[in-house]
């Protein structure tokens, strides 16, 4: 495959005219590649993410139901047990 530099000036000759940027065809080269990685290529490349960003955009209900109410409360405080507690004796 030709380096990027040189497939962005192909699209530039078949028509100079086209209000196409640099940072156009490198949004989607990036697209492109993403496609065409494998589901274990994908997750490899997600893992090297932070937390923070993994979970970005996803529901927090969906997430919370991969866990048992166990793990769900391993890390809270006392008081935030205690609160937890409290709040699910009003809601039922």
């Amino acid at each position: 495959m030709p380096p990027v530099d040189v497939r962005y000036r192909v699209y530039q000759l078949e028509d100079p005219d086209m209000a196409y940027t640099m940072e156009d065809f490198l949004r989607e080269e990036r697209a492109a590649l993403l496609n065409d990685l494998t589901p274990d290529e994908r997750r490899r490349l997600i893992e090297g993410l932070a937390p923070e960003d993994r979970l970005k955009g996803l529901d927090p209900e969906d997430v919370l139901k991969r866990f048992s109410a166990e793990d769900v409360v391993k890390g809270l405080s006392p008081e935030e047990l205690h609160r937890l507690k409290d709040r699910l004796k009003h809601t039922h």
